[in-house]
C-alpha cells in the first residue's frame, strides 16, 4: 500500500503541485480573481484623463459578463499553463521522476486543478465584486448572492428545487470544462487549447450523428418528444435535476477516467 499511497509523501507532492500552481500561473490567477477591483480602478485611471475619477461601476448584467470572461480564461488557460509542459521531453521525464505514485500525482493534479483553483478563484473574485457592491449600492446584488436567488425564483410555486441552490450545478460545469482543457493540455503538444476547442466541436457532432444512427429516427419522433415533455411536467423537480446531473456529472467523471490513463501512459 505505500508504493501506491502513503500520506507523507502525497502531502509532500501535494506542496510541490501547489508550488507549480503559485510559479506558473499565481499571477494571472490573483489578477483574475480581483479583476473587479481592477476594472474599477482602469476606470477611474481613464477618467483621470478627462479632468474627473470618477470611476465606472458596472451595473448586475455588466459583472456577471465580466464573471464569464474570467471564469473563461481561467478554465482555458490555467491547465495548460501550469500542466502543459509535460508533454515536452525535459519537463515529462522530470515528472516522471519525481518519486510519488501515479495515484498521488493524479489525486494531486485533481485537488489542484478542481479544488484549490476554484476555490482561490472565487473567494478572490467574489469577494472583490461584494466590495465594490458594499461602498456603490447602484451596482446591484453581488453576484455570490444569484445562485440561492435563482432556486427561490424557481421553487416560489414549490414545483421545481435545484439540488445544492444552484452552486452545485455551477461547479460542475466549472469541473467539466476545466477536466477538458486538462486533458487537452496533457494530450496535444502545440496550441493546446485551441486543439482542444476544436476536438470539442468535432466530438460534438460525432457524437450527436453516433446517436442519431444507433437510436434510429424514432429517437427524435414526435410521439418519444411529447412522451418525454409529459413526464417532465408530472415530474419536474426530480427530471430537471436528474437530466442536469447526469449531464453535467457523466462528462467529468469520463474526462477524469481519461486524465488517469494519459498519466499512466506519459512516456518520454
Amino acid at each position: 500500500m505505500t508504493h501506491v499511497f502513503q500520506f507523507s509523501r502525497f502531502g509532500k507532492y501535494f506542496v510541490y503541485e501547489l508550488n507549480r500552481l503559485r510559479n506558473n500561473f499565481g499571477v494571472s490567477l490573483l489578477a483574475m480573481g480581483i479583476l473587479p477591483l481592477i476594472v474599477y480602478v482602469f476606470s477611474g485611471i481613464l477618467k483621470m484623463f478627462s479632468g474627473s475619477f470618477s470611476p465606472v461601476v458596472m451595473g448586475q448584467e455588466g459583472r456577471i459578463s465580466l464573471y464569464c470572461f474570467a471564469t473563461l480564461f481561467l478554465v482555458i488557460a490555467f491547465p495548460s499553463k501550469v500542466w502543459g509542459n509535460l508533454t515536452e521531453k525535459h519537463a515529462g521525464s522530470e515528472y516522471l521522476m519525481i518519486p510519488a505514485s501515479r495515484l498521488e500525482k493524479f489525486l494531486s493534479m485533481m485537488l489542484v486543478a478542481l479544488v484549490v483553483v476554484p476555490l482561490v478563484f472565487n473567494v478572490l473574485y467574489l469577494s472583490s465584486d461584494a466590495l465594490l457592491c458594499a461602498l456603490f449600492k447602484d451596482c446591484g446584488e453581488p453576484l455570490v448572492s444569484l445562485p440561492s436567488k435563482l432556486n427561490a425564483l424557481l421553487a416560489e410555486d414549490g414545483t421545481l428545487r435545484l439540488v445544492g441552490g444552484g452552486f452545485w450545478i455551477g461547479y460542475m460545469v466549472l469541473v467539466g470544462n476545466i477536466l477538458l482543457f486538462l486533458l487537452g493540455a496533457l494530450f496535444f503538444k502545440k496550441a493546446k487549447p485551441a486543439k482542444t476547442i476544436l476536438c470539442m466541436f468535432m466530438l460534438s457532432i460525432l457524437g450527436a450523428l453516433i446517436i442519431r444512427l444507433v437510436a434510429g429516427p424514432e429517437f427524435m419522433s414526435l410521439e418519444n418528444d411529447v412522451r418525454m415533455r409529459d413526464y417532465i411536467m408530472k415530474h419536474p423537480e426530480f427530471s430537471v435535476n436528474l437530466l442536469l446531473h447526469l449531464s453535467l456529472t457523466l462528462p467529468a467523471v469520463v474526462l477524469a477516467v481519461l486524465t488517469w490513463f494519459r498519466l499512466k501512459y506519459l512516456k518520454h
